[in-house]
């Protein structure tokens, strides 16, 4: 059989020659497995054939074992060779190894250091670039594919500007938002400013003008809930559950201001229950 050749270099070359394993006989070896796997394979053990078909059952073990020896002794004899050229080629291969480690750690050391140095420089944009769009460069987030040497700085402007323009229109929607929930709270005489603060953690508009009417209905109905278990006599309310009393004072206001204004006050009123005589005066 010809010597099969793997060149290394021009110095260097590894002839080896495949070795072949022949079976002769193996259509008979087949054959007299399968007559012996077909023999017993339907097989019913019953309480009279239970000793002859336990050695049955041997003698197949039998023959399947010696055939795993004869494949296991083959292979040991065919791979011994194999081990050899193993044994003799790792101690190369594990020298190249600890040069290849070494540079590889300084590699990595340089592109880290790469990176961050076009981290620094995406910053310095950001930093110069985002008072532009009125957004805080503090809440830029950079993402670290930006930083790979593969990103031109084109790629990686265009992706910082295009981060500024939807953190822009977002401000400007959270401060019309912001006009709008603070002339709602003005309208209906209720302090913004709790309110505001589901805003800024992202509840829309209408939700939170919601929350704001589901708690002035609560505050009413705390109220109303109040009246009934208080009762006026003379000029004191008397609070029938708990006896306490409180002196009722009566005062004459007159106020001006635009209809919107004394909607909110007479709003105002009925929330907090202050009983109120609508008189109008031109």
């Amino acid at each position: 059989m010809e010597n099969k050749v793997v060149v290394v270099d021009e110095n260097t070359n590894i002839s080896y020659q495949p070795n072949t394993i022949t079976i002769n006989g193996l259509d008979d070896l087949k054959a007299k497995v399968k007559a012996a796997a077909e023999r017993y394979n339907n097989l019913v053990v019953t309480d009279e054939s239970y000793k002859s078909d336990k050695k049955k059952k041997q003698e197949l073990n039998k023959l399947k074992n010696s055939l795993d020896n004869y494949r296991l002794q083959v292979k040991r004899e065919y791979s011994k060779p194999l081990a050899v050229f193993d044994e003799t080629m790792k101690p190369l291969i594990e020298t190249l190894k600890d040069t290849v480690s070494g540079i590889d750690n300084q590699l990595k050391h340089y592109d880290l250091q790469a990176k961050e140095n076009k981290r620094r420089e995406i910053e310095q944009f950001i930093q110069e670039v985002a008072p532009n769009y009125g957004v805080d460069p503090a809440t830029v987030r950079i993402d670290d594919k930006l930083t790979n040497k593969t990103v031109s700085k084109k790629r990686w402007q265009e992706t910082i500007v295009s981060q500024l323009e939807l953190a822009q229109a977002e401000n400007q929607r959270r401060e019309q938002d912001e006009q709008q929930l603070n002339m709602f709270a003005e309208s209906i005489n209720v302090d913004p400013l709790p309110y505001l603060n589901l805003l800024i953690r992202g509840t829309s508009l209408i939700e939170v003008e919601q929350f704001m009417k589901q708690d002035i209905e609560k505050k009413k109905a705390q109220v109303a809930s109040e009246k009934v278990n208080k009762k006026v006599v003379k000029n004191k309310i008397v609070d029938t559950t708990t006896g306490e009393v409180e002196n009722v004072l009566t005062f004459s206001l007159m106020v001006k201001g635009t209809k919107k204004k004394l909607n909110a006050l007479k709003n105002f009123m009925e929330i907090n229950g202050i009983d109120y005589e609508l008189e109008r005066m031109d």
